[in-house]
């Protein structure tokens, strides 16, 4: 009886280790962790800001469909600058005198560069720096409406790696709160004047992640 019981125990030893090494920790497969992967994305939706109406090509930026992408749900546009001298927007360069503005001339936040004169309002007791720049400047105080239809969007993610038959993979996704970009798109006036208009744009920014554990025999 002695040895009989010994042999069950080795059995059920042996089923014990095959289950552990072969099921659980898959012991049997070779494993990689690094992947290479690729990953498309595509949005759909309408939405609208601005008071126009806004498709794919209006809000996603860039538009390749890649892992990294924005939608932008609002913009402040600033039409027809030109180079020249004209008033900051920007609330840090309020002034009462040349001196105000003269204390900022190192100052880089602000829209161009400062030349040191106040432009008094119309009341002459407060005023603007003058800067030299694109004017006129871009008045980031203007409130926009936000694209509300965004919360209904849909967005596709296609991802293929590259391993064995068997793979474990997961995305996440991040969103920057208040994240914005600004670009230009530039022309010509007819007296032959290089004009540009200025748009920033407030947006949802995605960034796709891929992580896997692959296994295979």
């Amino acid at each position: 009886m002695g040895v009989i019981d010994i042999s069950l125990h080795i059995i059920h030893l042996d089923d014990l280790f095959i289950y552990w090494v072969f099921m659980h920790e898959k012991g049997h497969q070779l494993r990689d962790t690094g992947i290479e992967s690729a990953v498309m994305t595509k949005v759909k939706g309408l939405g609208k800001f601005n008071n126009r109406v806004n498709d794919v090509a209006d809000y996603v930026v860039p538009s390749q469909g890649g892992s990294s992408f924005s939608i932008i749900t609002s913009m402040v546009i600033t039409a027809n600058q030109t180079q020249g001298r004209c008033p900051e927007t920007d609330h840090k360069f309020k002034c009462t005198t040349d001196d105000d503005c003269m204390a900022k001339l190192d100052s880089n936040l602000g829209n161009g560069i400062i030349t040191g004169t106040c432009l008094n309002d119309t009341s002459g007791t407060t005023g603007w720096c003058e800067i030299q720049g694109w004017c006129p400047a871009e008045d980031d105080n203007v409130t926009e409406n936000s694209m509300k239809e965004v919360e209904n969007f849909t967005i596709f993610i296609k991802n293929s790696i590259l391993s064995s038959i068997k793979k474990t993979y997961c995305c996440e996704i991040v969103a920057s709160k208040g994240y914005n970009f600004r670009f230009a798109k530039y022309y010509q006036s007819e007296d032959g004047t290089e004009c540009r208009t200025l748009h920033k744009a407030k947006a949802i920014h995605f960034e796709i992640i891929v992580s896997g554990n692959v296994g295979r025999l």
